[in-house]
């Protein structure tokens, strides 16, 4: 299902917030990086998958009535084993309004930034980088421009931020992939230019596997 489908389908079901699983659908389509997942919809699709699943995993409830998965209980971190997976998605499963289970690799890398795309009626879409996790609110570190954006202005946007020595080699944590973070913001600056249906993107956080940079939760917002 390509973008134009999982918009289509959301605006026939009245939803405007599409589920992690759709909203990361729609961004690797346009090369935002993301990790290898997969997404089941009944417990019974374990046993295809299981071989070939690195432990430990995420695994997450994926629902079109719950954005907010951790407050109910649909997430579960550092899941070891089959045994251990297959327990904990037959209980998150038990909730009604979940409709599948999202399977992601464990992240061990602590550092948490975000992406982030909103439509201004002024200014039309704003692209913003920064500092994510529970930092987000507390100390605002965030870079903003104006789509459509170069690569002069993402690699601006990366260095202007007050937590860019993050990025480096520091304290134990070895220097990522500053040219792959810049891709990823003009290809989310190119993805506003053709999904004008979009009211905002959420990509938080976005961290580190090894020295890549992948989204590791997402949410898309359409326009009413």
């Amino acid at each position: 299902m390509d973008y134009r489908e999982i918009i289509a389908q959301s605006k026939r079901e009245n939803r405007r917030i599409l589920t992690e699983y759709e909203s990361k659908t729609i961004l690797k389509e346009f090369g935002i990086p993301i990790l290898n997942e997969h997404f089941i919809r009944d417990i019974s699709e374990l046993d295809n998958i299981v071989q070939s699943i690195k432990f430990p995993v995420v695994i997450k409830g994926v629902s079109k009535t719950i954005a907010h998965k951790t407050e109910k209980n649909l997430v579960r971190l550092y899941v070891k084993n089959a045994g251990e997976l297959k327990s904990e998605s037959s209980d998150i499963m038990n909730n009604r309004e979940v409709e599948g289970i999202l399977i992601s690799p464990q992240i061990t890398d602590k550092r948490e930034f975000l992406l982030g795309l909103r439509y201004d009626n002024q200014f039309g879409y704003v692209i913003v980088f920064g500092l994510g996790g529970i930092f987000t609110e507390a100390l605002k570190d965030i870079s903003m421009r104006v789509c459509p954006i170069t690569t002069d202005d993402a690699n601006e946007m990366i260095r202007e931020i007050k937590s860019f020595r993050l990025l480096q080699n520091i304290r134990g944590f070895g220097a990522v992939n500053i040219d792959r973070i810049a891709e990823t913001l003009m290809n989310l600056s190119r993805l506003s230019e053709e999904v004008t249906e979009i009211s905002e993107i959420d990509i938080n956080p976005l961290m580190f596997d090894g020295t890549e940079p992948v989204a590791v939760d997402a949410l898309v917002v359409l326009k009413e």
